[in-house]
């Protein structure tokens, strides 16, 4: 949405320099105001400005490649090589495998199938949203088909533990699937009933020893994505695994 509102803006600055080239090929420019072209210094007034916006468009709109690009470098080659589970490759395995529990609980409103695979918050608020589909009366229509991309966009520490523990790694799904919320009817309030391409945000939290999924949304629910202004994550080299409770350390 926010793309298509600056592809008019985009469009004007694009054509901006055939303005210009019409002011320096002796052509006056025809202009509701009739004003005279524009001096030297204010055509350099001009392009400065018409950079600095352009940059912050830039900045808008691949906020987002800019975040994958170096979560993915530090996934890979900073922390995949010393704590296994955090390299992208396996990160997708787990997404993989978790997903089909997901979007089979969303459907009966029964999450067992991810014990062990989600953290207390995530049953707690899923209860919640189930109980609320029940108070409007609505069926949560959800079929998984594929997950089609995994897009890491960041990764902070969210708690008092010493890394890997309390580390939370922001995923955005591309999932091919039905997903729609249907009255007893058939009328559907959200989604669709098409299979489809959907997105969700993941986000997976860390216990020291495995991944935990934290927390599920839509893009359009307007969850501030802003990840610049986390905390950052302390170097690699201080990170220890915490004990467990029936002896030494898993192998890593």
């Amino acid at each position: 949405m926010a793309l298509r509102r600056l592809i008019p803006f985009t469009l004007a600055l694009a054509l901006a320099p055939l303005w210009a080239l019409a002011q320096d090929a002796g052509v006056e420019p025809r202009t509701l105001t009739g004003r005279e072209p524009l001096a030297f210094g204010e055509r350099l007034l001009f392009w400065l400005g018409a950079v600095i916006v352009m940059a912050l468009v830039a900045r808008v709109v691949f906020r987002e490649q800019l975040l994958e690009r170096r979560t993915l470098k530090r996934l890979m080659d900073e922390v995949g090589p010393f704590f296994p589970e955090f390299d992208i490759d396996a990160v997708k395995r787990w997404v993989a495998r978790c997903a089909p529990h997901v979007w089979s609980g969303w459907r009966r409103r029964d999450l067992s199938s991810l014990e062990g695979w989600a953290t207390a918050r995530f049953f707690e608020e899923s209860a919640a949203e189930f109980e609320t589909q029940r108070r409007r009366g609505l069926e949560h229509a959800a079929r998984l088909e594929a997950v089609l991309k995994v897009h890491p966009l960041g990764m902070y520490p969210v708690g008092d533990g010493q890394p890997p523990k309390d580390v939370e790694l922001v995923l955005r799904l591309e999932e091919k699937a039905i997903d729609c919320l249907v009255q007893p009817d058939g009328t559907v309030v959200e989604g669709s009933t098409d299979m489809r391409q959907v997105q969700h945000f993941w986000a997976l939290r860390h216990d020291g020893h495995r991944w935990r999924l934290d927390r599920i949304w839509r893009p359009e629910r307007g969850v501030d994505l802003d990840l610049t202004d986390k905390p950052v994550l302390p170097p690699v080299g201080r990170w220890r695994r915490p004990p467990t409770d029936d002896g030494p350390d898993p192998p890593q």
